[in-house]
């Protein structure tokens, strides 16, 4: 930044610099900030400001305001990227780009604070994967204050976690053996969607002599009612492309969660009690019915207990809700994994 600059007499000269972009609102917004309170600047330059401030990682402050003060933040914080394809390179690229053009420095300007060249600045910003530099990168993200974070908790990714688990095996597998006694094709971690989207249906079932289609969500807990809802109703969405790719052609559709019969989840479903009601408003007892009756008409979202060291029949189990009498076999799921270890 050249040291004759200031904020509250610098104009853009667009036929200087045709390639600047206008500003969007919120980078609108700092610049009006900074002008606003450039008199208070008076003592040195801004230029110095700027680069002292940046180095030092911390939001800008005038004389006597205090840090991290309400009217002015990191130039990078005010205009969050988001990639619009699946590109790190290219939105490390953008990133730097948009950070320095909010600062209005040239690149030769940031490449001098870099210790590197113009061109080397260039190719950064371009943005290809084959010629981005990591060290010189983060070098800039630190110098422009840009802040990054990283989100691996996918919908998708948190049920595969699970699907590792081994109490969740073992039901996975009581149930497709279960269904397949009673003529059901059967598909175990069938995947569904791509990138960021990508996810793992617990079970996917299919019946040919009545082309129904059976969407199991099997859970071992219920820690997250919002994230199980959500999940199931992407998985419904998902599951008859995924029954195609399997070669089979299903003409309804019935979901059911099935939760491990512990007394910890008992209480979670009564104190849930309304919220599962409206999403899941089927019964064991008919989900069961369905599930053994070719013909059936299809069943709403349904919601039924299970215990996989059980011979019963009729092994779909009711809710404390539903009105189940006998306690549950397990406390919860460390003690339903001892005791099938045990068996």
């Amino acid at each position: 930044m050249p040291a004759s600059w200031h904020p509250a007499r610098a104009r853009l000269d667009t036929r200087r610099d045709p390639s600047f972009r206008a500003p969007a609102p919120r980078m609108q917004l700092l610049h009006e900030i900074v002008t606003q309170h450039a008199r208070q600047w008076t003592d040195r330059s801004v230029a110095e400001h700027a680069d002292q401030e940046l180095h030092a990682g911390t939001a800008c402050r005038g004389p006597g305001k205090p840090p991290q003060s309400a009217w002015c933040y990191s130039l990078a914080s005010w205009q969050p990227l988001r990639a619009s394809e699946d590109d790190l390179a290219s939105l490390i690229g953008r990133s730097i780009r948009t950070a320095r053009l909010a600062a209005r420095w040239k690149q030769a300007e940031l490449a001098r604070r870099l210790g590197t060249t113009q061109s080397a600045v260039s190719r950064l910003e371009t943005g290809s994967s084959s010629c981005i530099d990591i060290r010189l990168a983060s070098a800039a993200f630190r110098l422009l204050g840009i802040r990054t974070s990283v989100d691996s908790a996918t919908i998708g990714l948190v049920g595969r976690r699970e699907q590792s688990d081994f109490v969740h095996a073992r039901c996975s597998s009581y149930v497709a053996s279960r269904l397949r006694a009673d003529q059901w094709e059967v598909g175990l971690e069938v995947e569904v969607g791509s990138g960021r989207y990508r996810g793992w249906i617990d079970l996917l079932a299919f019946r040919a002599i009545d082309r129904a289609l059976f969407c199991g969500e099997i859970k071992t807990e219920l820690d997250d009612l919002g994230r199980i809802q959500r999940t199931v109703s992407w998985y419904e969405r998902e599951a008859w492309e995924a029954a195609r790719r399997m070669g089979w052609r299903p003409r309804s559709i019935t979901i059911g969660l099935l939760v491990l019969c512990s007394s910890e989840n008992d209480a979670r479903v009564v104190a849930n009690a309304q919220l599962l009601d409206r999403a899941f408003p089927g019964r064991a007892r008919d989900l069961g019915a369905w599930l053994t009756t070719a013909g059936a008409k299809s069943r709403p979202s349904s919601l039924a207990m299970i215990d996989p060291r059980s011979r019963r029949i009729d092994w779909l189990r009711a809710t404390i809700s539903d009105g189940r009498r006998s306690t549950a076999p397990y406390e919860n799921d460390r003690a339903a994994a001892d005791a099938l270890r045990r068996r």
